[in-house]
């Protein structure tokens, strides 16, 4: 199976529910998932046990955006690849946790390094220290940001947003770790803030498929 033959399918679904995907679909499937900005060629052959980075944000027609990550793995997933998953699962459900009206971005960011760290991998804090590996292996990005009316917007959950969360925004939650000789995992829910917050997000976080 290629990537073409999994996006055709996709975008054969957001059709008969008149959502488009202006920005197509990353679908990046074994060791080039490393790249968190890497989408997927068509021509890219999906493998057994690697791991496949499905993130997923289309557009209603009245303008308001989706936003949705899972990584999956056909067969059994390779070792490291479960190690990865298991590390971001847990890290995405303390997140998760934190995600609450007037809590601070940038401590929700340091939060989810310093969980990663303990792991051993590296994150942008690290990389904010010197540490060069930091920038092809490890948590590259933020944690997350605002959707709406576009796909990324404020509040920016990373080391250097100086907002805390508002009632009512929609933010996302994804942390991921990669790694060049495995590939990425990453894992997306939207949340809705609030006392308490709202997950809209209810698609199983199975790694396996």
């Amino acid at each position: 199976m290629t990537v073409h033959t999994v996006k055709t399918f996709i975008n054969g679904l957001l059709a008969e529910e008149a959502i488009i995907a202006p920005e197509d679909t990353i679908f990046a499937a074994g060791r080039r998932s490393s790249d968190p900005h890497y989408d997927g060629k068509s021509g890219d052959v999906i493998r057994a046990g690697e791991p496949i980075v499905f993130d997923i944000f289309p557009a209603e027609p009245d303008g308001y955006w989706h936003d949705c990550t899972r990584t999956y793995a056909f067969s059994s997933p390779q070792r490291r690849v479960k190690e990865m998953y298991d590390a971001v699962l847990e890290a995405q459900t303390s997140a998760l946790d934190m995600v609450r009206e007037q809590a601070s971005c940038s401590e929700m960011m340091i939060q989810v390094c310093k969980l990663f760290e303990k792991k051993g991998y590296p994150t942008t804090r690290l990389l904010a220290k010197g540490n060069k590996e930091a920038r092809v292996r490890g948590f590259m990005h933020g944690l997350g940001h605002g959707v709406g009316l576009t796909i990324g917007e404020r509040p920016y959950l990373s080391l250097f947003g100086k907002e805390r969360l508002r009632k009512n925004s929609v933010v996302t939650i994804e942390p991921g770790l990669y790694d060049p000789r495995v590939g990425g995992v990453r894992i997306e829910d939207i949340v809705v803030v609030g006392s308490p917050s709202e997950n809209l997000t209810h698609l199983p976080k199975d790694l396996q498929i």
